[in-house]
């Protein structure tokens, strides 16, 4: 019996070129339905003409962009819209239940005016009409420091809230239903004299579409058109209040 040695045995492979890294390359994103996605430019449409409204009978001015300080000062009220869809906007010395009222009032006249425009549209896409239509005011108060503390106290929370959207997430949780997170300037209850608290930023969230429209000290205020679309097309509107029996 012929024995070959173990090096008899290696053949010799022919040189090849070192291939390259192979890379994982993501597809084309599947294309959206254009039926649907004309709905829901439709009910934008509607929306945003039901906020446009709502503000000129508020006595506002659109300017194109942001303006400076003197001409919002003659103004008084303006607001603009920015590429980020949001329609931003100033109320010269507006003090807090000023803006708060203006966020609630845009929310409501926004919405009924979208459904107004676009209720076909908003039924096609499966939006709960019924109850987008019974929304209540006011809106649901959360001050910061409550909804910081209950942060706190909930034992899968080891740190303070990294962002404002763990807190916004946590109030609507916490809520079930929209929501007004405000924070106020501290209340000096033991000073009689002392002036009464001033509100520093108001949040108002919507359930399935996070923050919606702010206001801040100073009379700053926005309403972020995107999110209000998001939130009336949703397919599984969060019950917003039950009618009245």
């Amino acid at each position: 019996m012929q024995h070959l040695k173990l090096s008899e045995l290696k053949t010799s492979a022919p040189n090849r070129e070192r291939r390259q890294t192979l890379m994982l390359v993501p597809g084309p994103a599947a294309a959206s339905d254009p039926l649907v996605t004309a709905a829901q430019a439709r009910v934008r449409h509607g929306l945003l003409r039901a906020l446009q409204d709502f503000l000129d009978r508020a006595g506002f001015t659109e300017l194109e962009r942001t303006t400076d300080p003197a001409v919002a000062a003659v103004l008084g009220r303006s607001y603009w819209a920015t590429r980020a869809d949001l329609l931003q906007g100033l109320i010269v010395d507006a003090d807090g239940a000023t803006l708060i009222d203006l966020l609630e009032r845009g929310l409501l006249a926004g919405l009924h005016g979208a459904l107004n425009r676009g209720y076909a549209d908003l039924q096609a896409l499966g939006a709960d009409l019924d109850r987008l239509k019974y929304v209540r005011l006011p809106v649901e108060r959360v001050r910061h420091e409550v909804a910081a503390a209950r942060w706190a106290g909930d034992v899968r929370h080891w740190t303070a809230p990294s962002t404002p959207a763990d807190l916004d997430g946590a109030a609507l949780a916490e809520a079930g239903a929209p929501v007004l997170l405000v924070k106020y300037t501290p209340d000096a209850r033991e000073d009689a004299d002392a002036p009464a608290p001033r509100l520093l930023e108001a949040r108002l969230l919507l359930p399935g579409a996070g923050l919606v429209a702010t206001a801040a000290a100073g009379g700053t205020f926005s309403l972020d058109v995107a999110a209000l679309t998001r939130f009336l097309c949703a397919a599984d509107v969060v019950v917003l209040a039950r009618p009245a029996l």
